[in-house]
């Protein structure tokens, strides 16, 4: 069984703009709600190969997809060779029209297929979903009237005397944060059957106050964990970040990623009339940097109190 479907949207912007950002994919996941981490694998001429984790009606997929570029059409066609399932294809394509100077329409169409009527239901409910939020988010992005955006990334670099094995299974296991991070008051972590996570934290601010967020997870090779939180708090449009995990001259390295977004109604609300962006960005940077360091600091007390 077969179907297509088409989602459109006009947006305020120069045709251009909109499909550069399409072409980038591994930013995707800082504006695209579904997306929770994206990469690209290959590069030849005209044709990438992507891989992508996303939420489809609350669990993460993955899949990897071919991508062909037509830069003078403004259109990127995919199709996913490694499908995930109930699908048993998927293609598809973006395309962006210019209206004018500056504004395009952008449509999104998919062709997928499945064996039975309620496998269809399934990915066309998922489809419909996800592609309303994405296309609702790059008005978001491109609309002038939804104010300006800035995006940033941190990274930090930390030593500590817990093996290697011991850091990473100390991240992995997040259930276990209330009994070992002071801060965290509860957590409850989900596992997928299809691969990947999604983690509940409480945590406790310095004034006694608590309050939850929400990641979702997902285990790479080589000692790596993405995550991104599906409603930011304070000041924050988008968080997401990765830990790394390496053995450097003897000695335990934790990387920590951050790359998050502010936008001017955001700061407004949240920190107050006159602070600009790049104020903005510099204190959540710091906020967010010394949350790193605080939970690798306990990674190192925590092995050293269990006997290492």
């Amino acid at each position: 069984m077969s179907v297509t479907t088409t989602h459109e949207i006009e947006v305020p912007v120069a045709a251009d703009t909109v499909y550069e950002f399409l072409a980038d994919v591994e930013n995707w996941a800082d504006v695209f709600p579904p997306t929770v981490h994206a990469r690209r694998e290959t590069l030849e001429g005209n044709t990438e190969t992507i891989q992508i984790w996303a939420t489809v009606k609350g669990s993460v997929r993955n899949w990897t997809s071919t991508r062909i570029f037509d830069s003078e059409e403004k259109k990127i066609q995919f199709a996913q060779a490694k499908v995930a399932p109930p699908a048993s294809a998927m293609t598809g394509v973006w395309k962006v029209s210019p209206i004018n100077d500056d504004t395009c329409q952008v449509s999104l169409i998919h062709h997928f297929d499945a064996g039975t009527p309620e496998e269809i239901e399934f990915i066309r409910n998922a489809v419909d979903f996800n592609s309303a939020r994405e296309l609702e988010a790059i008005t978001k992005v491109f609309n002038p009237s939804h104010g300006r955006r800035l995006y940033h990334r941190t990274e930090d670099e930390y030593t500590i005397d817990s093996t290697p094995d011991e850091a990473f299974a100390f991240l992995l296991e997040a259930e276990s944060w209330p009994h070992r991070i002071p801060h965290v008051a509860d957590a409850e972590l989900t596992r997928f059957d299809e691969g990947g996570e999604y983690l509940k934290l409480t945590t406790r601010s310095p004034d006694g106050s608590t309050h939850q967020t929400g990641s979702y997870r997902v285990e790479l090779p080589g000692r790596r964990l993405v995550y991104k939180q599906d409603h930011t708090p304070g000041a924050l449009i988008s968080h997401r970040g990765e830990w790394q995990v390496d053995e450097v001259s003897g000695r335990t390295r934790v990387t920590s990623i951050h790359h998050f977004g502010v936008s001017e109604a955001s700061i407004e609300n949240m920190l107050g009339p006159g602070v600009s962006l790049d104020e903005a960005v510099d204190l959540v940077a710091k906020s967010l940097v010394l949350n790193s360091a605080t939970t690798i600091k306990t990674i190192d007390q925590w092995t050293q109190s269990v006997g290492k």
